[in-house]
């Protein structure tokens, strides 16, 4: 996976900022909503900060259609072939 994603980086494919529909988000998608950083887990969101993730306080429910994913597209495909991200302790 990294030398696809350094690949990516290296020839400019990787856009820092893309759309995705909100039935495409699959746990451990990174968007981008309202001016905040959100982990997908679940049907829930759960803020990122450099503390760590809050507690959830939306879902995907409360998304427009279509949002701003911070999620790599290799890392997307991993995602949505079953790949099971890792949490950190403050989003369990």
């Amino acid at each position: 996976m990294d030398p696809i994603l350094h690949a990516e980086r290296l020839n400019g494919k990787v856009q820092r900022h893309h759309t995705i529909h909100k039935l495409d988000l699959v746990d451990g998608v990174v968007i981008s909503h309202e001016g905040a950083l959100y982990a997908v887990k679940g049907e829930q969101l759960l803020r990122w900060s450099f503390e760590g993730y809050a507690k959830p306080s939306t879902s995907i429910d409360d998304l427009p259609n279509m949002c701003t994913s911070l999620t790599p597209p290799a890392s997307l495909k991993a995602l949505g072939h079953g790949y099971q991200p890792i949490w950190h302790p403050s989003a369990i």
